[in-house]
């Protein structure tokens, strides 16, 4: 899979293998989902033992690398409908950020309502560990009390708790 890579404006400049990316200096495009049901829970999923990048380590319900010639909503649709088996539900897009750190990388982040309990999800177990169902508040404080148990993600949440605002 070739994936594109980007400059700091988001502008593809190159293309490159997957894999083949130089970690800390060539920027990429990454798609990333949170799942909220109806209590105002969040889909959080822990990543396969087996992934390259943060494997174990908690994270949003689906993230996934955009490839060449995909948009960033393409991306997440396929993602979600490989990884969970999700396929009805309308994702919203949040906002998109750019992380300059190891792995560097701009996240368009999209949230959608999902209610479906957790053996009704159909997950690639070659890229989820497990799935758990966990309010709002208490992904929150984890992120806060053990930020290296988990991903990037808790730059996306002030946005979460926005969206569920604005819906209550």
């Amino acid at each position: 899979m070739k994936i594109p890579l980007v400059d700091e404006n988001d502008n593809v400049i190159n293309e490159v293998e997957r894999g083949m990316e130089r970690d800390g200096i060539d920027i990429y495009r990454v798609s990333a989902l949170w799942l909220v049901n109806e209590k105002n829970e969040l889909l959080v999923v822990r990543r396969a033992y087996s992934k390259a990048h943060n494997p174990g380590k908690l994270a949003c319900s689906v993230a996934g690398t955009v490839e060449v010639g995909e948009t960033y909503i393409e991306n997440i649709n396929k993602e979600a409908q490989e990884e969970l088996g999700v396929s009805d539900v309308k994702f919203e897009e949040l906002f998109k950020d750019f992380r300059d750190a190891e792995y560097r990388h701009f996240t368009m982040w999209y949230i959608a309502r999902c209610d479906q309990r957790i053996e009704e999800f159909d997950i690639d177990e070659g890229e989820v560990a497990e799935i758990f169902w966990m309010p709002y508040a208490e992904v929150v404080l984890s992120i806060e009390e053990s930020p290296e148990e988990w991903t990037g993600a808790g730059k996306s949440l002030g946005y979460v708790g926005k969206w569920i605002d604005s819906r209550n």
